[in-house]
């Protein structure tokens, strides 16, 4: 997996939980989800700032805004999901990139938080 593929994911999700927080009816998961994308922004921005000064990414302008897709087909869960799962194939890869591993696990944790409050919703 390529961590351009992951950052692209992610920006997908974040937009998509932006969105699902426009049009949920539930107070928490509004709450949830507006958590989620603000603070998704921040450690993605992280992950491609780290990314470009490793030289895993090269620079902004390698990037197409035309692999943003917004998945609002799915439930967020289920993105939230498949975003874990290709954070864990993601870490496992960088085992010897400290500094992009520990931004990973830290999205990681938020993405496991907002499971766990989006159970409670």
């Amino acid at each position: 997996m390529k961590i351009i593929d992951l950052i692209y994911s992610l920006k997908e999700l974040q937009l998509s939980a932006e969105f699902s927080h426009w049009i949920t009816r539930s107070e928490p998961r509004h709450r949830a989800l507006e958590k989620l994308y603000t603070e998704l922004r921040d450690e993605t921005d992280k992950l491609v700032e780290c990314s470009i000064g490793s030289g895993f990414i090269g620079p902004v302008s390698s990037f197409h805004s035309t692999h943003i897709n917004l998945d609002l087909d799915n439930s967020i869960e289920d993105l939230i999901s498949r975003n874990l799962d290709l954070l864990k194939r993601g870490a496992k890869q960088l085992s010897d990139q400290e500094e992009l591993q520990d931004i990973i696990y830290d999205i990681m944790n938020l993405l496991n938080k907002t499971m766990y409050i989006l159970t409670l919703s």
